[in-house]
């Protein structure tokens, strides 16, 4: 097997520390429509092999840890894995880091769910349901035709081994769906574009993509440019999952290490809030999170951390580098963001002239000042008790400023590796029409 060839050529080059071994046998089904119609079907079946080597090196009375990795295939001869991984000991040897290392092997049962049962068993059955499926959901809608979609199941049986006693294997799968929706005829026509991945169909659930697609790509077409102002706005599910990704890189001793930080242990997030207060966690357990695993990339046991408690930054989430760097508790690399929802309905949250955003072209966060803008694809404008589509335009703001009157929806969500509020509202954002 290639697995133990890897393992022998690792062992015979003595100045490497430690390694890390992913196997992975990747089964995928890709299915390819063009106006509801098969344009093609394609499977793959691949194995391959991920090693990551690490080097100690003493230099100048200075303690060092130098990292390379490569990736092999199955049909790799012996001397080329030899040269291959010679290769990556040159590499690590010039990645002069602070020294660190990867985890003790500590034996942790499965506590997760990561694998869609009918995706395991029975690909090309589900394929074909999903086909069936989303024909179907589209033909119930007025006004609105399929100019494309493409459904892609995988399933990966992996294998995760590493130099301290790591010997870890399990099954994941993962569905990419991709969806082009029309509407409207000419100049009025409107085109709106998803991407989902998520490893449960019941998480994606292709019926209520096409009914909130169907309903944006029909608002489109009569949607006017938001008015120009400072405005109370509400952020639905399509753009949260990024909005906290800014406290995922805050709250990392990579953060901390950098001095890019902008928080304290045992100090609030928030200046003066006004609104509710953040609670955010990582699981690892999440059922179908895209982050959800016993160990991270480092073998290290993963458990659920609670970051920030009632606005205040409770605990660093530190990886084995990093949180060597800074000689602090190591609790494992970022997992899912799960964050505690609120009191409030949707229908709570809603004031008189408010905006409603739902997709932005992009809506990236600066990890580090938490200055954010987004050009608007899709939005409400909730006036006189009436919704009115609006796109264009676009939002700006600083997380920090926004989040000190922030209200959190009762209803939740989960999408990708995010888990919590499925609505949140700010206060007094910029709104450019």
């Amino acid at each position: 097997m290639v697995k133990n060839k890897i393992i022998q050529v690792l062992k015979k080059f003595d100045e490497i520390s430690d390694w890390t071994l992913k196997v992975n046998h990747k089964v995928k089904k890709e299915l390819y429509l063009i106006f509801s119609q098969p344009e093609s079907i394609r499977e793959i079946d691949i194995e391959n092999y991920q090693v990551t080597i690490f080097i100690n090196q003493d230099q100048e009375r200075q303690l060092f840890t130098g990292s390379a990795s490569i990736s092999i295939l199955p049909d790799t001869r012996s001397d080329e894995i030899e040269n291959k991984i010679s290769e990556a000991v040159f590499a690590a040897k010039l990645a002069l880091n602070p020294r660190y290392s990867i985890a003790e092997y500590t034996q942790k049962k499965l506590s997760y769910e990561v694998c869609d049962p009918d995706i395991l068993h029975n690909l090309d059955q589900t394929l074909e349901n999903i086909q069936e499926t989303l024909i179907k959901a589209i033909d119930r809608e007025p006004d609105i035709k399929m100019a494309s979609a493409e459904i892609m199941l995988t399933t990966n049986n992996r294998n995760f081994i590493t130099s301290k006693g790591l010997n870890e294997s399990y099954c994941d799968s993962e569905i990419l769906f991709e969806l082009v929706l029309l509407s409207g005829v000419g100049e009025t026509e409107s085109e709106t574009f998803t991407l989902r991945e998520e490893r449960f169909l019941d998480i994606l659930n292709i019926e209520d993509i096409v009914r909130q697609y169907a309903d944006y790509t029909r608002d489109n077409v009569t949607a006017i440019l938001p008015e120009t102002g400072q405005y109370s706005i509400i952020l639905t599910e399509e753009s949260l999952d990024e909005f906290f990704y800014y406290y995922a890189y805050q709250v990392s001793a990579e953060a901390l290490f950098n001095q890019s930080s902008r928080f304290e242990i045992g100090k609030a997030v928030v200046d003066s809030p006004r609104g509710e207060l953040l609670n955010l966690a990582y699981d690892p357990s999440l059922k179908g999170g895209l982050k959800s695993g016993n160990y991270d990339q480092y073998g290290l046991p993963l458990e659920r951390i609670d970051i920030i408690e009632n606005g205040v930054f409770k605990t660093v989430q530190a990886d084995n580098r990093y949180g060597s760097y800074l000689n602090i508790p190591i609790n494992g690399s970022a997992t899912n963001i799960v964050v505690a929802p609120g009191e409030k309905s949707f229908q709570d949250l809603l004031e008189d002239n408010c905006y409603i955003f739902s997709r932005f072209s992009s809506f990236d966060p600066d990890p580090v000042t938490g200055a954010f803008s987004g050009e608007v694809r899709n939005g409400l404008h909730y006036r006189n008790q009436q919704f009115i589509p609006i796109k264009g335009g676009s939002v700006t703001g600083v997380i920090d400023q926004a989040m000190q009157e922030v209200w959190f929806s009762s209803e939740t969500t989960q999408k990708r590796n995010y888990f919590g509020p499925k609505y949140i509202k700010f206060s007094n954002i910029d709104v450019t029409g």
